[in-house]
């Protein structure tokens, strides 16, 4: 069946409720003068009570106590209302404002024993007052006064009981006054008769099912509106949190809650406002809460229509006179039902165009408060005989099912939000929200900002600008991405985190030791000895093993790595609307200096003195001492070692058995012994053609590249007289402390 001929049922339906809802009068009913009688059996004291439906006798404009009382009366069905009687002389029974329901009962058994029994009388009219007789025997009890007129009728909607002895015979007589609401007046809910003690414990178990109901609906609306505290952009809880609230209102308004606390701000017409308040409120907040539960399902101008036609609804039922009130209940009634049907219609459309799956749960959940409502709409208009109202419990009911969909959704945004922050984590490091003290990037605040000792590592591509220009955009990416990938993971292996990519270089930070990062130093060098890239890219991959070096354009990959530690402050910085996080340090800045220096010296990984100052014995045994250095940017010298650890093991071999003559020969160059200084470091050269640090040296004695001030080695930028350092910069150089 397609959605056209889904969507035509309710409207079938709409139709046809709305004519049963227009036919406020059933066919009239023709007088007779006959008492109505009947024979009551009870049962034991297990049994329930029982309702005395069915044919009374009624006389209208009178209070009367005894049968034979002379006046015209008529055979009439309880429950219902005296509106669809026709008397003799041409009355109808909505003309009537007062009169007396009559039933005379025939006991067996329970007459002879004399058995305790009671009547107990439903809260529905504005004022009533039971008497049961026997013979000279009379009890009695009101609800409220009923009256002749206006003036005498006291109003009051508060359940009644009777209690009295069985006889063989007994006449029950209900005198009922309803001056203010002329419509639907009259005896429209069944009084029960029973055992005393089970009249009794059937009331209990009423109040605490009617206690249980409204707690119920009151801890649905103080947990939806603890979210609303917590979340408060979300609108769906607000209006199920006014939803739940109403409803318990309600409940505890027809459940004699406030009559039988009678609070001197609750007068019976304070009641009654709130009862004819309360039909149009849940409808407004039930429209409210899917149309915010599900965006676009409610068209704009729908919803609009129901706040308005609700909100008029309300403000009458304030301020309408008591008279205005049977217009009103009708009103708000037909409001409810077009809100239904409409809400019921917008569900299945938007169900079968595939909105949201969730959308058929809120469909069982909104079709069991809706069949509630329905239900108690239609015993309001006495289409439905039985009298207990079944809307909040419809609502309990579509509050479960709301909750399963609500936790769906639920469960949808907590795997978007873990998939989320671990999406944005691929952006803020981990370990820099650790340094913050921050659980999750929802906790960081603009302004952020703490103090700690780290060691930094920078770590770059000797030559990419070469590698680059012989390779397209697409290429230049997956080359640094997977070079990223391989060099990377040796980072957090290493208790580390890479805090930011620039260009085709990393910095990374190490919060527990320096060893930390000496020795994910060494992990990266390792890995990089076994890549190489490929000119031009030739494959998926524009890395290889070093078995396939014999491709055509193959090129080995190299890279320095700086180390330094100190003080540095991480934090956030930024605008409002866009920040980042970051870390200023001077630290930072060193170790980047330390790594350019790594290509000047020809050396894979370079560490300061104050990373050598907090290595463990594993490292610092396998250091070789390079010295003082003045690197650009900076006014004080910096002592630096290189990290043998990091070579191959025949280079590694090599430094370490000339360690003392390089030593020696470098000593000599410090000491201003230059002719000396090239002659050592000459042999070095040819002993061990790759050794960067002693072509360096050379190279320094020879005259090139730097300068030697005061045991410091001021380094020289090729070709830039601008760039060498000023004699300010030279003359400060003092007190440093000795060179290893």
């Amino acid at each position: 069946m397609g959605l056209r001929h889904v969507v035509r049922l309710p409207k079938c339906l709409l139709i046809f409720v709305a004519l049963h809802f227009l036919l406020l009068t059933t066919v009239p009913r023709s007088a007779a003068a006959e008492t109505a009688e009947r024979t009551v059996t009870l049962g034991g004291p297990g049994a329930s009570s029982i309702a005395l439906t069915g044919e009374w006798s009624f006389v209208p404009g009178a209070f009367v106590e005894t049968v034979e009382h002379g006046g015209e009366s008529v055979p009439t069905q309880v429950a219902e209302s005296w509106d669809s009687l026709t008397f003799h002389d041409g009355r109808k029974g909505s003309d009537i404002r007062f009169g007396t329901y009559a039933l005379r009962l025939h006991f067996g058994a329970e007459a002879a024993s004399g058995t305790a029994l009671a009547i107990a009388f439903p809260y529905q009219m504005h004022a009533a007052r039971i008497v049961v007789r026997s013979g000279p025997d009379r009890w009695s009890a009101e609800s409220g006064m009923p009256g002749k007129t206006l003036a005498e009728e006291v109003p009051l909607h508060r359940p009644i009981r009777v209690d009295f002895p069985a006889r063989a015979v007994v006449d029950v007589f209900v005198h009922i006054s309803s001056h203010v609401e002329t419509r639907r007046g009259g005896m429209r809910r069944a009084p029960h008769l029973g055992l005393q003690q089970v009249v009794e414990h059937e009331r209990r178990d009423g109040e605490w099912r009617d206690i249980f109901l409204i707690g119920a609906l009151a801890l649905v609306a103080l947990y939806h509106g603890a979210l609303v505290a917590l979340r408060p952009r979300e609108r769906a809880p607000i209006w199920f949190a006014l939803l739940a609230a109403v409803m318990a209102l309600r409940t505890a308004i027809f459940a004699n809650l406030f009559e039988l606390a009678n609070p001197p701000m609750i007068s019976w017409l304070v009641s009654q406002q709130l009862v004819y308040a309360t039909i149009s409120l849940p409808v407004i907040f039930t429209v409210r809460y899917l149309d915010a539960l599900f965006k676009h399902l409610i068209p704009r101008a729908a919803r609009h229509a129901s706040d308005v036609t609700g909100s008029v609804l309300v403000v009458l039922a304030f301020v309408a006179s008591e008279r205005a009130y049977i217009a009103l209940s009708n009103a708000g009634q037909l409001y409810a039902f077009a809100a239904i049907m409409g809400l019921a219609v917008a569900l299945v459309r938007g169900l079968f165009r595939g909105a949201d799956r969730l959308l058929l749960g809120a469909l069982v959940g909104f079709l069991t408060l809706a069949l509630a409502a329905l239900r108690d709409l239609f015993m309001m208009r006495q289409t439905v005989r039985e009298h207990t109202f079944l809307a909040p419990y419809g609502l309990l009911g579509f509050i479960v099912i709301q909750a399963l969909v609500v936790a769906t959704q639920n469960e949808r945004a907590r795997r978007h939000t873990e998939d989320l922050l671990a999406s944005i984590s691929n952006f803020v490091p981990k370990g820099f929200l650790e340094l913050l003290g921050r659980a999750d990037l929802s906790t960081v605040r603009l302004g952020d900002a703490v103090e700690r000792d780290l060691t930094v590592l920078f770590a770059d591509v000797r030559g990419f600008t070469t590698i680059s220009e012989r390779l397209g955009p697409k290429e230049i990416f997956g080359l640094l991405n997977e070079w990223f990938g391989r060099i990377g993971p040796h980072v957090p292996a290493n208790h580390g985190f890479i805090d930011k990519y620039i260009g085709d270089a990393i910095m990374a930070l190490f919060p527990r030791s320096a060893d930390d990062a000496v020795r994910a130093a060494v992990a990266m060098q390792r890995e990089v000895a076994t890549m190489h890239v490929v000119l031009p890219a030739a494959k998926k991959s524009a890395f290889d093993s070093v078995a396939g070096t014999a491709s055509v354009g193959a090129k080995r990959l190299r890279i320095g790595i700086g180390i330094h530690k100190g003080g540095t402050m991480l934090g956030t910085v930024g605008e409002k609307g866009r920040f980042e996080a970051t870390v200023i340090s001077d630290a930072v800045n060193l170790a980047s200096r330390i790594e350019g220096v790594t290509a000047t010296l020809g050396v894979r990984v370079l560490i300061s003195g104050d990373v050598a100052d907090h290595l463990s014995p594993e490292f610092t045994q396998n250091l070789r001492p390079l010295g003082a250095f003045l690197v650009k940017g900076r006014r004080t010298p910096i002592d630096l070692f290189e990290v043998l650890d990091a070579e191959d093991e025949t280079l590694r071999a090599q430094k370490i058995e000339r360690f003392q003559r390089f030593y020696d020969a470098r000593q000599a160059l410090l000491a201003g012994d230059a002719e000396l200084s090239e002659r050592l470091f000459g042999v070095l050269v040819q002993e061990v053609p790759h050794d960067g640090p002693a072509h360096f040296f050379l190279r320094v004695a020879q005259g090139e590249g730097a300068l030697i001030q005061r045991r410091v080695v001021v380094l020289l930028e090729k070709g830039a007289a601008s760039s060498m350092p000023s004699m300010a910069s030279l003359a400060s150089i003092s007190g440093t402390r000795p060179a290893r």
